[in-house]
């Protein structure tokens, strides 16, 4: 592997990686909308921070156009660094063998192709048919259901480009989401439902594989991609029959106006400019040639250049008017009818009751010819059920056709003969975690003192969590990276937490808390008064996170500790956590697609770092990981990271959730990546080869 390069190798007058801000990275944090990940990110979906800003652009909106500057932020460190752009392609080349070690070719793959391999390596023997009349009532069954129905089409029988005579293609998915998008513009994606609907909207230049993480070039978008062997530049030539959904062809230049805008301090889109901000800068040659430079050498170059798009065409006239890209009636406009650049377009959308994607012809076919695979659902319909139980009625009646199961409609209402007409389930680990968050800012008078985060620790009953209410399906969570993955320190022997009252009574004496008035609830100092240990934890109307939340109430009640539970829409609990108007939330995360996302949760001051988690070793050795290439070493480092935050109990750990999904028996190409359940590239067979 080529040595690490650091931008100060190239240029002068630029501090070094570690001495510059954190940054958060593109996610997708998954976690908080259903009892699945519609919350996780694939969790806790983060729809707030844009109403103040827009509230304050509305009100200066004289001096809106005066102060704005397209792309300032990247102008200014750019400055400071002293960087400037290579003129033209051959002073890219020139600068590349120079300086940079000269080029190296990148692999390309087809996306279909790559899962398709990934999901053969589970092939089973049982065919579809047989797997369908299976009932998924032992761990055999259940790997035999998933290999089953994970299988996906080999195209390999099929000439380039054709349909598949397997497939019917008028045919439409019905999937539930129990949250509403935040936005059609990608800029604000910033849930799992988001993130589910990028993966129709949004063209990727990069691809990475769903176990090992590595990136490679998206054929179905680009032609080719090349680094410079220090990996300090990446050079991407695109395909020249993209097209957006409004047939003006999609270029190089997008690309560049998109960075350009999330790197503009007037545009409020703070979570995926943590990803963009990684970049020294992004240059487009010419309509098919993109040049990404980088500030320094790192693994997650990939996720630095896979930053969402907007359309230059359309944005680049009304960006100064309105930065916050949601109030003009332009924009507000586009909001109901956005221009796409990905496999489908939005046909139709009713706020908290659905959205209808329709597969868009001009993506597959270009002039007449069908230059790549065509989608294989025409339509795909989200339906937004915030209840689970609303929600599992239509999986009956075949109305939704995959959703997210809780712990108790997989043990029960799932393990009917009428649930079995029309549907089987399957399940499997997830790098999903749930806890109950402190919060640690100032302004919240309970949680600094670690004594106090340990004692509530102590109080809570596992044993009834993980029987009774997670029916023995999930595995107690021991911090914020599952057992399963390679970032877990299993040498660390991390304690399993279990309920001991008596512990939990002497840690809250000792940090001071105790009933001097007899009035039943525990008391402390704060800020020249005693104050009664009385605070409320939030969540969402999904009965089995409150019941949950009930149970946490009971354990502290013992102590002398008044917990209260204030359920509210998921929308409504994110824009609470993201303004940090809470005591203590329940939600959870789920796992992104590099290690390094966890920084935007527990860096200090990161974006999603909601709780005011604060250590500067664990923010040091986030700066370390991000600059490792070394597998082992970096995996090390972020073995070390996790250890530091379970120590730290910032929050009460509760469990990794299993991904339990149920499913019509009609689906196919439905399984299991390390971090969630897949149905991207799930199918309907032909009339004559359906499954009875």
């Amino acid at each position: 592997m080529s040595p690490k390069r650091s931008i100060t190798e190239l240029l002068p007058n630029v501090c070094m990686f570690g001495s510059l801000a954190l940054w958060m990275v593109c996610f997708f944090w998954m976690i908080a909308s259903s009892p699945s990940s519609q919350e996780t990110a694939h969790s806790e979906k983060d729809a707030s921070g844009v109403t103040d800003v827009n509230a304050s652009a509305e009100a200066n909106a004289g001096e809106v156009s005066m102060q704005f500057e397209l792309g300032d932020m990247a102008r200014k460190y750019q400055e400071e660094a002293g960087f400037t752009y290579p003129e033209t392609l051959d002073a890219v080349h020139q600068l590349a063998v120079e300086k940079h070690g000269g080029w190296k070719t990148n692999k390309m793959v087809d996306p279909y192709g790559l899962m398709y391999e990934f999901f053969q390596e589970g092939a089973s023997g049982k065919s579809i048919e047989e797997a369908a009349k299976l009932r998924n009532d032992s761990p055999e069954n259940n790997r035999e259901i998933i290999a089953a129905y994970q299988a996906l089409l080999d195209r390999s029988k099929i000439q380039d480009n054709q349909d598949s005579p397997e497939v019917d293609y008028s045919a439409e998915l019905n999937f539930h989401t129990s949250a509403d998008k935040t936005s059609f513009n990608q800029f604000f994606f910033n849930s799992s439902t988001d993130q589910d609907i990028w993966n129709y909207l949004q063209p990727n230049l990069l691809i990475n594989h769903p176990k090992t993480m590595e990136y490679f070039g998206n054929s179905d978008v680009i032609v080719s991609w090349e680094s410079s062997a220090d990996n300090m530049i990446d050079k991407i030539v695109m395909r020249d029959d993209l097209v957006w959904s409004d047939g003006t062809p999609l270029t190089a230049y997008d690309w560049e106006f998109s960075y350009q805008a999330i790197m503009t301090s007037m545009v409020p889109i703070f979570a995926i400019r943590s990803s963009a901000d990684l970049l020294m800068g992004v240059k487009a040659y010419d309509e098919r040639t993109i040049v990404f430079f980088h500030k320094e050498s790192m693994p997650i170059n990939g996720i630095a250049m896979s930053y969402p798009i907007i359309a230059k065409h359309i944005y680049a006239d009304s960006i100064s008017e309105d930065p916050t890209l949601t109030t003009s009636p332009k924009h507000q406009q586009l909001e109901h009818h956005p221009v796409t650049a990905g496999l489908y377009e939005v046909e139709d959308y009713s706020s908290r009751s659905f959205i209808t994607l329709r597969r868009r012809e001009n993506y597959h076919t270009v002039n007449g010819k069908q230059v790549r695979s065509k989608p294989f659902f025409n339509r795909v319909h989200f339906k937004i059920l915030e209840e689970p139980a609303t929600a599992f009625m239509q999986l009956l009646k075949g109305d939704v056709e995959l959703m997210q199961l809780t712990v108790d409609q997989s043990t029960t209402q799932a393990a009917t003969p009428r649930f079995y007409e029309l549907n089987t389930k399957a399940e499997a680990p997830s790098w999903t975690y749930f806890a109950f968050w402190f919060n640690l800012s100032e302004e919240c008078p309970f949680f600094h003192d670690i004594r106090v985060r340990k004692a509530l620790s102590y109080a809570f009953d596992y044993q009834e969590l993980l029987e009774v209410h997670q029916k023995g399906v999930s595995l107690q969570c021991r911090g914020i990276y599952a057992e399963t993955s390679p970032y877990f320190p299993h040498d660390a022997n991390l304690p399993y937490i279990r309920q001991d009252v008596e512990k939990a009574r002497a840690l809250l004496k000792e940090a001071g808390w105790e009933d001097t008035d007899n009035d039943g609830l525990l008391d402390h100092e704060w800020k020249g008064s005693r104050i009664p240990f009385k605070f409320t934890i939030i969540t969402t109307t999904n009965k089995e996170r409150f019941e949950m939340c009930q149970l946490l109430a009971k354990c502290l009640y013992r102590l002398g500790i008044s917990c209260s539970v204030q359920q509210m829409e998921f929308n409504v609990q994110s824009q609470r956590m993201q303004a940090h108007k809470f005591e203590m939330a329940f939600s959870g995360w789920g796992g992104g697609s590099d290690p390094y996302s966890g920084e935007n949760i527990w860096g200090t001051d990161a974006g999603r770092n909601h709780i005011f988690y604060s250590n500067p070793e664990v923010d040091r050795l986030y700066k370390e990981g991000i600059c490792e290439l070394d597998i082992a070493k970096r995996q090390k480092i972020y073995q070390k990271i996790h250890q530091l935050i379970y120590e730290d109990y910032p929050c009460i750990w509760l469990y990794n959730r299993n991904s339990i999904i149920g499913f019509n028996k009609k689906l196919h190409g439905i399984g299991f990546t390390p971090r969630d359940y897949y149905f991207q590239d799930s199918w309907k067979a032909a009339a004559q080869v359906q499954v009875p």
